[in-house]
C-alpha cells in the first residue's frame, strides 16, 4: 500500500465533442527501485496486471469505453480520494486533491472517470510531458472506471489498524506529493483540458 507520501494525483477535466469528462492522473511520486508489479514497484505495471489497458497515446485516453466496474476511485466526506482495483487492490489512498471547478459534478453526474495511472508523476513540473514521456515508454495504462465506495470485497481488505486522523493526512499532504502540484492543460487532449 502506498500512503499519499508517495503517490501524485492529478485531477483534470477534458471536454471531447462538447461532453465534458473527468479524469485522475496517478502515480509514484519518484522512480522506484523496479517496474515490476511487486511490493515497491511500478503502479502502472499493477494496474496492467489487474486489467487496465497500456495507453498508446494520450490522444487515445478511454473516455468512451465501457466502465470496468472491478475499479473505483472513492472521495470521502472528508474529500480524500483512494483507488481501488480487483481483489481488494488499494492502488492510492489519502490522496487530499485540488480538485478543478466541475470535477465533482462531473463525477456525481456521470459515476464514473477516466483513471490514468502512470510509472512515475512527480508532484511539480510539467505532468502532461511526464505523462507523454511514460506512454512513449509504454508505462501508462487506463480505463474508465466507477466513482463511488469500493464494493465488500474492498472493504474487507482495508479493516484492520485505523488510519490517521484527517489532521495528521492533512499535515503529510502538504509535506508529500499527495496533493497535486501545479499543473498544466494535457495539451495532447483532443478539444479542451482544464487542470486543477
Amino acid at each position: 500500500m502506498r500512503r499519499s507520501g508517495e503517490v501524485t494525483g492529478w485531477a483534470f477535466l477534458a471536454e471531447v465533442g462538447g461532453v465534458r469528462h473527468a479524469g485522475l492522473a496517478v502515480g509514484r511520486a519518484g522512480l522506484g527501485p523496479f517496474t515490476g508489479a511487486g511490493a515497491g514497484g511500478s503502479l502502472s505495471t499493477l494496474a496492467h496486471v489487474r486489467g487496465l489497458a497500456t495507453l498508446p497515446s494520450l490522444d487515445a485516453l478511454p473516455f468512451s469505453d465501457p466502465v470496468d466496474a472491478r475499479w473505483c476511485v472513492h472521495r470521502d466526506a472528508e474529500g480524500v480520494v483512494a483507488v481501488f482495483g480487483p481483489g481488494g487492490l488499494e492502488l492510492a489512498y489519502d490522496l487530499d486533491l485540488d480538485l478543478p471547478p466541475g470535477w465533482l459534478e462531473t463525477v456525481t453526474r456521470t459515476r464514473s472517470l477516466v483513471l490514468v495511472v502512470s510509472h512515475v508523476l512527480p508532484a511539480a513540473g510539467d505532468m502532461a510531458a511526464v505523462l507523454t514521456y511514460e506512454t512513449q515508454r509504454g508505462m501508462v495504462c487506463a480505463g474508465r472506471v466507477r466513482f463511488g465506495p469500493p464494493g465488500p470485497e474492498a472493504a474487507r481488505a482495508r479493516q484492520g489498524p485505523s488510519r490517521r486522523s484527517r489532521s495528521a493526512r492533512t499535515a503529510a499532504t502538504e509535506r508529500s506529493a499527495g496533493s497535486t502540484g501545479p499543473g498544466r492543460p494535457l495539451t495532447p487532449l483532443p478539444d479542451r483540458v482544464t487542470p486543477r
